[in-house]
């Protein structure tokens, strides 16, 4: 490796020449042999020129031209004529100041042997050299601009980064939070793609933001010097307006991305693009240039299914072409699950000439085989399911390629449409005799297969009774492999306070999302999920929402224990929103207890401002309220009448837990 540097004598020089009214001259290039040298170490900057005796060529500088306005590009062609030297040391100077130094170059011991020439190029890069040294003339010019190459090398991997993951793909990480102080925000340390750039943010970063509504914006930009290394640039910007990739005054690409919406009350809106490997397989289309990625779904059981391909040509049928090449991919129960059950890779092809097909199968589930057979009154290319040992049931089909129905009078949507055979036979026998024969008519309830499951189609669709979910205990569950993830976050009373697996008390409990991911996945998107300040702020109007916890690692449960009755949200009333007791308007009569105990006097609940004698006292010690009426002397009697401050049924008080679904409580 080579070691750079431009000494301090180069600013003792530079500053002398610019006072006499010149420039800096870097006229010639000396190779020097140093014993001893080790050229991994950093150059002294204190070193000037060696001593003369360890210098073993000197050449006047052929060509001198600038790479940017900051660096200058020096090169010497030493011929073949010249001796053989060995060398481990280079510098520039101007010959005509006496101790100048400009240039040191450490490198690994060479030889220039006798007979082969010898190009050497030094650029040497401080501000504003070009106009210093009044060169005009561009190095491209004169040599090979490996700088032009080295960009275009670095634009094709940004290219294919951002064929890989879009414009924007956040990997991990980039997580804003809302600190104490309501205009701190944290965005945790994170990898992202933008505009095919690679940005790390390596630490926490916390922004200030007064001002809201507002955003939150990742921007990354790509910049080095000719000799230094090339790196991605990145910092988080606050801006209330739309942002999109720009180019600064520099000339540098810069591209951005939304991270986060700061709403007026403070709260974040998490505007994420996720990406990595995992959400770039999952995505619908990952490749629009290689084809278009398809998904479609069928249910039920069936006896036998077809799909439908391209219109089927026989020699002399005057068909423009239509075609389907591709890879189909068979899935059992949806497009989640991924447990293969067929790998196929197809092209087919249809024209006024025939029709040809072919398949290569990689994983073999589902025996499909080519036919031909009838719908709408057309015929078409299809694929059978012929294997007697499966029937078709609850797929999910993932095509990806390129297809087209060209075929005058044929419907282009009913191509890869998806035809399942349960109570008749297709009209046109297929072109495989064996696939015909496997065709099975479903003409009752209960056909079953050899493990005893029934097979439903639209002819006879399960019924209620069919669907152990809404019958089955959780042992059935169990046994049945029913998925449980469907109860997670559901309620449940019961009698007696004690822990149990799979349960959490529903009593504000603060969690680690870590241990509870089931449940966490569906809080952290559940719309009464709110902020843990805002719920200790009145934790009786917040009892039903969720809370963020510490905002990072934690989340908090709802509290059912705080004494609300339950009921459903009707009309006009937000979800999980809770009511303080009332007590509806209404009037009470009051006998007296003086001379005349037959009288009567009405008082409202709310004639809170009574005059003279009569008015309303409360009971400080009971919290009750005592209505007094001063009948006069004649009179001599009160009435009084005590008013309890809760009005409520008749009531049970047990123990509410939430289900978790993980298997260690």
């Amino acid at each position: 490796m080579s070691q750079t540097a431009i000494p301090f004598e180069f600013e003792r020089y530079l500053q002398s020449q610019i006072s006499a009214g010149t420039g800096p001259d870097m006229n010639e290039m000396i190779f020097a042999y140093i014993p001893g040298l080790d050229a991994s170490q950093p150059i002294d900057r204190n070193q000037g020129l060696p001593p003369s005796n360890q210098w073993v060529h000197r050449q006047n500088i052929d060509q001198l031209g600038k790479m940017g306005d900051n660096a200058l590009a020096y090169s010497v062609v030493i011929l073949g004529d010249q001796p053989a030297f060995t060398f481990n040391a280079i510098f520039l100077r101007d010959k005509n100041v006496a101790g100048s130094c400009g240039f040191v170059v450490h490198k690994a011991q060479e030889t220039k042997e006798l007979g082969s020439a010898l190009t050497r190029t030094l650029v040497m890069e401080y501000n504003g050299a070009a106009a210093l040294a009044g060169v005009t003339v561009d190095a491209g010019t004169w040599q090979i601009d490996f700088s032009a190459r080295l960009q275009g090398m670095d634009d094709d991997h940004r290219l294919a980064c951002l064929d890989n993951y879009g414009q924007v793909g956040f990997v991990s990480g980039f997580d804003v939070v809302q600190q104490a102080d309501p205009n701190k925000y944290k965005i945790t340390s994170g990898v992202a793609y933008v505009g095919g750039l690679r940005a790390v943010l390596a630490n926490d970063v916390l922004q200030t933001v007064s001002t809201k509504p507002n955003a939150l914006w990742l921007d990354v930009y790509r910049d080095g010097t000719s000799l230094s290394k090339w790196e991605n640039y990145v910092s988080i910007i606050a801006s209330g307006s739309a942002k999109s990739d720009y180019v600064d005054s520099q000339g540098r690409f810069h591209y951005v991305a939304k991270i986060a919406d700061i709403a007026t009350d403070g709260s974040v809106v998490d505007r994420r693009k996720m990406g990595g490997l995992p959400a770039h397989l999952a995505a619908e289309d990952p490749h629009p240039q290689y084809g278009k990625k398809e998904v479609f779904n069928f249910s039920y059981h069936f006896q036998r299914m077809a799909i439908l391909l391209v219109p089927f040509a026989e020699a002399g049928d005057r068909f423009d072409a239509s075609f389907l090449t591709g890879r189909l991919t068979f899935s059992r129960g949806s497009k989640l699950h991924y447990e293969r059950l067929l790998d196929v890779e197809l092209s087919v092809k249809s024209s006024y000439n025939g029709t040809n097909y072919t398949m290569l199968v990689y994983q073999e589930g589902w025996a499909l085989r080519f036919c031909t057979l009838e719908y709408e009154g057309q015929k078409w290319l299809a694929l059978f399911d012929t294997a007697l040992a499966w029937n078709a049931q609850d797929a999910a089909v993932v095509f990806t390629g390129q297809r087209g129905v060209l075929a005058s009078g044929y419907n282009p949507e009913n191509q890869l449409k998806v035809i399942t055979y349960d109570t008749t036979e297709p009209t046109v026998p297929p072109t495989n005799p064996e696939v015909k024969e496997t065709i099975v008519s479903l003409a009752g309830r209960n056909i079953k297969d050899s493990q005893g499951n029934l097979y439903y189609s639209k002819s006879f669709p399960p019924q209620l009774e069919d669907v152990p979910l809404l019958t089955a205990s959780l042992e059935e569950l169990n046994s049945q492999k029913i998925s449980k993830n469907t109860f997670v976050g559901q309620v449940v009373e019961f009698s007696i306070d004690r822990p149990r697996s799979g349960f959490v008390k529903a009593q504000r409990i603060e969690l680690l999302r870590s241990n509870y991911p089931k449940l966490w996945g569906m809080v952290e998107i559940a719309g009464n999920f709110t902020d843990q300040a805002t719920i200790d702020s009145d934790p009786f109007a917040y009892a039903g929402h969720w809370g963020t916890g510490d905002g990072v690692t934690t989340f908090t449960t709802p509290d059912y224990h705080l004494g609300h009755f339950k009921r459903g949200a009707k009309q006009g009333v937000e979800f999980a929103e809770a009511a303080h007791h009332a007590i509806e308007f209404h009037n009470h009569q009051l006998p007296t207890t003086g001379s005349t105990p037959s009288s009567i006097v009405t008082y409202g609940i709310n004639d809170s401002y009574w005059n003279g004698v009569d008015h309303f006292n409360p009971y400080p010690a009971t919290g009750r309220f005592a209505v007094t009426a001063d009948k006069g002397a004649d009179d001599g009697g009160q009435i009084r009448g005590n008013f309890d401050t809760e009005t409520r049924p008749d009531a049970l008080s047990t123990f509410f837990y939430i289900y978790h679904g993980e298997e260690a409580a």
